[in-house]
């Protein structure tokens, strides 16, 4: 059974464990961070307290893909919390515009900065598409193995249509098709 998470707008009542991540410095107040407060089941509620990026206004949390873990998204910037051992496994990106889930094969999606994604599942990173968009990611969708999406050309001033094998990370079309599309690109083995 996964672990119960959800955003809070600002701290609850009573006597909860408050723990601050991606923090600089200590901070005294909570209400400047994105706050999820964690009911793990072998342990006592506690709320996190999770530095924002500030590229984007976008803050979620979600399940990751091995039932065990929660992706939280604070404003660009993503962690992955232990809600059992009350930690931050890893932070996986600083310029995430959203994220996406993928049960076959079982990925967490990553929207980077609006002009690629990135997939991991329980091991770490397993592929990075390369750039499919000049500055902008709409209406993704997964459908079984596949992500589908409009990406921004901004030559033409249009929304272009790409679709992403979930096993690989190859894209197939996009808005981006200048020669340096492919230096960040990391494909997974099929």
């Amino acid at each position: 059974m996964p672990p119960k998470f959800r955003l809070i707008p600002n701290l609850p009542g009573g006597d909860f464990r408050v723990r601050d991540f991606g923090w600089t410095k200590p901070t005294a107040d909570p209400s400047v961070g994105v706050l999820v407060e964690f009911d793990p089941l072998s342990n006592t509620p506690w709320v996190g307290n999770f530095a924002p990026g500030g590229w984007t206004g976008h803050c979620s949390a979600l399940p990751f893909i091995d039932g065990r873990r929660v992706v939280v998204l604070a404003a660009g910037r993503t962690y992955l919390v232990d809600p059992e051992r009350h930690r931050v496994d890893a932070e996986l990106s600083e310029f995430a515009v959203d994220a996406y889930e993928a049960t076959e094969p079982p990925l967490l999606i990553v929207n980077w900065h609006g002009i690629c994604f990135e997939a991991y599942d329980a091991s770490g990173m397993k592929w990075r598409t390369r750039r499919v968009s000049w500055d902008g990611i709409q209406n993704a969708e997964v459908t079984g193995s596949i992500l589908t999406a409009e990406t921004w050309s901004a030559p033409y001033l249009r929304w272009v249509p790409v679709s992403v094998d979930l096993h690989t990370g190859q894209a197939t079309g996009g808005a981006y098709d200048f020669p340096d599309a492919a230096n960040d690109e990391t494909l997974a083995k099929s």
